[in-house]
């Protein structure tokens, strides 16, 4: 998970997207957003094929035992399985079927409210 680093806001990081929100009127502006203090709670920059590999680590038992996972994850009874946030200017959302070994990760620099 090579591209996972702490959301220090006057880091240079290579590819970073910019955060974005809406004005009162709809239009999208640019978020001067700082969420270095979050640490766990989102204050973290990582890349979808990282919130992949993350998500295979939990369901793959090498993070979590699968009981664990089926708990802290809310597992359906298709084994389905889904982990995601959102707070201003992003979201992001890991879903999948363990049984299936078919994993989706979507990431947005915008959150939709």
């Amino acid at each position: 998970m090579a591209s996972v680093v702490h959301a220090d806001p006057g880091a240079v990081i290579r590819g970073r997207a910019e955060t974005y929100g809406r004005a009162a009127d709809g239009a999208p502006r640019r978020l001067a957003l700082d969420a270095s203090c979050k640490w766990g709670a989102g204050g973290y920059l990582s890349s979808v094929a990282d919130l992949v590999r993350f998500y295979l680590g939990i369901t793959g038992g090498k993070l979590l035992s699968p009981p664990m996972a089926a708990l802290v994850l809310g597992a359906d009874a298709d084994g389905s399985l889904r982990f995601g946030g959102a707070s201003e200017g992003g979201r992001s959302l890991v879903s999948g079927n363990v049984r299936e070994g078919l994993f989706v990760a979507i990431a947005a620099n915008e959150r939709a409210e």
